[in-house]
């Protein structure tokens, strides 16, 4: 569905046509970013980043901080609407303000970050009024009143024990993994195993890590209590 770098958003008898909408892009950039967390594969991460990058440039109104639902920059409509409400799925840039906000998590690049929160904060004053038409965004202003933990494993075991956090329920994280040292998601750079080469869980908040344990008790304990 990709054509020359351009997301479409249908496919029939061997050709894929019509330009990907902001709700195709925003949907595949968490698929994807959910790919890297199951897969521990750095390629997901990097594609999910080129879509948001895409998306930034060719459907991003600085002007009041939010995403147009089409790409105005390549096709000409009476109108250029942008979506806000949640409906009976989240709508598309409630789901393009919490990829950036993980996006920022997992790279490291703070621009992620500061559209995320730009988006929220244009958002904060209708969720309190509105919640139930805004659960999407009430959900990301949740995770922002604490600061989402940043769980880095790395080491003999590592899909293991990726595998028993993400199966239990650990609200308002991101986890990456990888069974050997590597650079090249940040955020796992600079993690190391244990002496045996055995996997170390690194619990983090704002880059910043505790001490590396290598429990998923021990690593729970690191958690703010919030179910």
């Amino acid at each position: 569905m990709m054509v020359d770098g351009v997301l479409h958003r249908v496919y029939k008898n061997g050709q894929a046509y019509t330009p990907a909408f902001l709700e195709d892009y925003s949907a595949l950039i968490r698929a994807s970013l959910m790919g890297f967390e199951a897969s521990g594969k750095c390629e997901w991460l990097d594609f999910a980043q080129q879509l948001a990058d895409f998306c930034i440039a060719e459907f991003y109104d600085e002007t009041d901080g939010f995403f147009f639902f089409n790409n105005p920059k390549a096709e000409k409509l009476i109108a250029n609407k942008k979506e806000l409400f949640d409906n009976v799925i989240p709508v598309s840039n409630s789901i393009m303000a919490r990829n950036l906000h993980r996006l920022s998590l997992f790279t490291y690049q703070k621009k992620y970050s500061e559209i995320a929160s730009k988006m929220l904060g244009g958002m904060k004053e209708l969720i309190l009024k509105e919640p139930g038409f805004l659960c999407n965004w009430a959900h990301f202003y949740l995770e922002s009143l604490i600061p989402t933990a940043e769980i880095g494993i790395v080491g003999q075991g590592a899909k293991l024990k990726a595998r028993e956090i993400q199966s239990a329920y650990f609200p308002n994280l991101i986890v990456g993994w990888s069974e050997i040292p590597t650079q090249t998601a940040p955020i796992l750079q600079g993690k190391t195993p244990d002496s045996s080469g055995n996997a170390l869980i690194y619990v983090c908040f704002d880059h910043a890590c505790q001490k590396p344990v290598s429990t998923l008790e021990e690593a729970a304990s690191q958690l703010p209590y919030l179910a």
